[in-house]
């Protein structure tokens, strides 16, 4: 969570994942009931618009679009392979 020394009331909160599929996972898969009653009481909170923007690494996506999934270049590190727990067994 970063604060701007400009504007004390602007906060920026970030997240890593490995990769793009892994990030979609996040909005598809792992969200719960309680997570999302959880997200509705934190928004009583904002004050104004919230701008959500997606950033990638800029070595491994050489052009991304926000409506597609990014295509990486070769030389990017691949994706880790899939373990043998399904996605349910998970921690959210």
């Amino acid at each position: 969570m970063f604060q701007d020394a400009e504007d004390p009331e602007l906060f920026l909160e970030t997240f890593t994942v490995t990769t793009w599929r892994e990030h979609l996972r996040q909005h598809v898969e792992r969200g719960t009931v309680a997570d999302a009653a959880l997200e509705e009481r934190a928004r009583a909170y904002l004050v104004g618009n919230t701008v959500v923007r997606h950033l990638v690494w800029a070595y491994a996506v050489p052009a991304a679009r926000a409506d597609t999934e990014p295509e990486v270049i070769p030389d990017a590190l691949p994706e880790p392979a899939p373990t043998a727990a399904p996605a349910a067994a998970d921690p959210p």
